[in-house]
């Protein structure tokens, strides 16, 4: 499997971050963590 390029999950997170913080948006998973290798949503 290939690595994601640099910041590829940061910037995954600050969209679901964004999108979750307009009332009235799209309903989207709530992030737990995230890192250089990986993100985390909250089932």
């Amino acid at each position: 499997m290939a690595a994601a390029p640099q910041g590829f999950f940061a910037c995954e997170a600050a969209g679901l971050r964004w999108l979750a913080s307009v009332e009235g948006g799209v309903p989207c998973a709530r992030v737990l963590a995230v890192d250089d290798r990986s993100l985390t949503l909250e089932r």
